[in-house]
């Protein structure tokens, strides 16, 4: 089977998907548009073709815009693919149905379906047109799946839209002992409370509602410390709130590192934060909860089909660092009710967000589509209970 997978940024994410294309012999195609990492071993195991917009900079953006999508259309005609695998609604999903290249499974992976959709008359009749001419869609949320069938105006059933996360890699992210120590040594923080957050620093993720809770925490709690893991366009913005804030002895800044750092980090925390705006199901927390970590998060719908105040973390509104102090506190001031959250996390991450048993799903959507077309009905039960009553 020849697959052509389709996406824009290109991250860790991208590197499990391809990993498990070539432990089941996919013929993978990637093309991608944002230029990936240098360090990504697996993208030079596959065939891959970057198409750089940013080369175009000099024309007007309507004729940057036609000659990349020409170039994206013509190089997917070319690899003359089984099935197309596409991330994201208006760019990559657009760009596939132009293809004329048919089946498409389209990936939407949250901003496109609960952001930018909506942002104009336009943009939405763009999405509905792509979301009715693709054959299914895989979503990782029951809001998201809801927000699309209202993206298509009623012509998309309910059965061609299919509700998993991607999952993570329970074989990584699990709890150990041993690098929670070593590396709460190596900080220096052996004896203290440690929040962690793994989200990208923009704007959409409300780092800085975090770090000013963290404000009122350490006036509270001054043991408390905070270990902020990512990158992005806002760090030294976020770094000057921090100094500001009198906070530079509470947070580290780590960046970006890979998935076996990253354990290393969510193992020597005590809670998981996010205090984003918009989601779909995060990866971010679900590599928490399979570390066994409690959780504090913004009441992004998403989110609470993961988080049940209360019964395995807590949530607090969006843009609100008041509420999110508060939540924290109580989870400070608390152990025992940290491991019982952090257990029931555990539990729940090994139940509904196993990336090996997901995958399976992916390719029972490929057989299907390379079989049955759109006549998917009487094959799927189309989504999963939002939470697992664990």
């Amino acid at each position: 089977m020849r697959v052509v997978y389709m996406v824009g940024g290109y991250s860790s994410s991208n590197d499990i998907f391809l990993h498990k294309f070539l432990r089941y012999g996919v013929d993978t195609h990637v093309i991608y548009t944002r230029f990936a990492p240098a360090d990504s071993a697996v993208l030079r195991r596959v065939n891959a073709s970057w198409v750089d917009v940013s080369r175009f900079g000099s024309l007007p953006k309507a004729l940057r815009w036609l000659i990349f999508g020409y170039e994206v259309v013509s190089l997917v005609r070319q690899i003359k693919p089984d099935v197309i695998l596409s991330q994201g609604i208006q760019a990559h999903g657009l760009l596939s149905v132009l293809s004329g290249v048919h089946p498409v499974l389209l990936m939407p992976w949250g901003t496109d379906w609960a952001i930018t959709a909506h942002r104009s008359f336009v943009m939405r009749m763009l999405s509905r047109y792509v979301v009715n001419h693709v054959d299914l869609v895989q979503i990782d949320c029951e809001v998201g799946k809801r927000t699309v069938l209202d993206l298509s105006g009623g012509k998309l059933r309910p059965e061609q839209i299919w509700v998993f996360p991607q999952g993570i890699e329970l074989d990584v992210f699990k709890p150990c002992a041993e690098a929670r120590r070593a590396l709460r040594e190596k900080l220096g923080w052996t004896e203290k409370k440690v929040l962690v957050m793994s989200r990208q620093l923009k704007s959409i993720y409300g780092v800085d509602i975090f770090i000013k809770a963290l404000h009122t925490i350490v006036r509270e709690q001054p043991h408390v410390r905070a270990l902020i893991v990512g990158e992005g366009p806002l760090e030294v913005e976020l770094k000057e709130l921090v100094a500001v804030l009198g906070l530079s002895e509470f947070v580290k800044f780590i960046g970006r590192v890979d998935r076996e750092e990253l354990v290393n980090y969510l193992n020597a925390a005590d809670i998981y934060v996010s205090t984003s705006y918009s989601d779909g199901t995060s990866l971010c927390l679900l590599e928490a909860m399979a570390t066994g970590l409690p959780a504090v998060v913004t009441d992004v719908p998403a989110n609470l089909e993961w988080i049940e105040n209360g019964h395995n973390g807590f949530t607090a509104n969006r843009g609100n660092p008041r509420e999110v102090a508060d939540a924290l506190l109580k989870l400070l001031e608390d152990r025992s009710l940290c491991e019982i959250f952090g257990a029931r996390n555990l539990a729940i991450a090994k139940e509904r967000a196993d990336w090996d048993k997901n995958f399976e799903k992916i390719l029972k959507m490929f057989d299907l589509l390379l079989h049955r077309g759109k006549n998917v009905a009487a094959s799927w039960v189309p989504s999963e209970h939002p939470r697992s009553g664990v």
